[in-house]
């Protein structure tokens, strides 16, 4: 699953996903895989990220796993 709100904010803050894998210290390829849900995201990152796009991590990381939840029937 695409981590859309992941993507999202990423590209309105005008970021690559360069940019993105230099701030967390990883290669392009990893961040994609970030991106793309191959690779699970850990709170450290998920912390970095926020504070590069400038938004709360609940708003970009939250809100995807509420809406994957309510695709598959479960209610928070």
């Amino acid at each position: 699953m695409i981590l859309y709100n992941l993507k999202k904010a990423r590209e309105q803050a005008g970021l690559t996903m360069d940019d993105m894998g230099n701030a967390l210290g990883i290669s392009k390829v990893a961040y994609w895989k970030i991106e793309h849900g191959k690779t699970k995201l850990s709170y450290k990152n998920a912390v970095i990220i926020s504070k590069k796009v400038n938004k709360p991590a609940e708003d970009i990381f939250l809100q995807d796993e509420l809406i994957n939840k309510e695709l598959k029937g479960v209610t928070a």
